[in-house]
């Protein structure tokens, strides 16, 4: 999850802590991480570490169109492509309930409507 410094007014009824654990814990995912501006430098490096995995990346974030535009660099340096590699979920203006029921979608679109895996969360 990337949420533009924390500061952007279309995140002001997403609770980001309360989003990232209900992710995590109620969703087929690995894991749920969250930085505040993926599009910085530090950023782009975050992202290149987690991409060496090779792994398709949901990204719940701005609009998609900005997200390919902003991480097709990161994807194509691990010879990945952003369009098939990248599922990028706008939550912009959302409540914590919105984004999570998106997020639900973007999975279920995938084919993962399943329960977390096995150890995935603390709880």
């Amino acid at each position: 999850m990337c949420v533009c410094s924390g500061r952007c007014p279309s995140y002001a009824s997403l609770d980001v802590w309360d989003f990232m654990n209900r992710v995590r814990a109620e969703l087929p995912v690995r894991f749920a991480t969250v930085h505040p501006y993926l599009c910085a430098t530090d950023g782009g490096h975050f992202l290149a570490d987690l991409l060496q995995a090779r792994r398709p990346m949901l990204i719940a974030g701005c609009a998609p169109h900005m997200q390919y535009e902003l991480f097709r660099d990161a994807f194509t340096a691990q010879s990945m492509e952003v369009h098939r590699d990248m599922v990028p979920v706008d939550i912009f203006d959302l409540t914590t309930e919105e984004a999570v029921g998106r997020v639900a979608v973007a999975l279920a679109d995938l084919g993962l409507t399943a329960s977390p895996p096995p150890g995935g969360t603390d709880d």
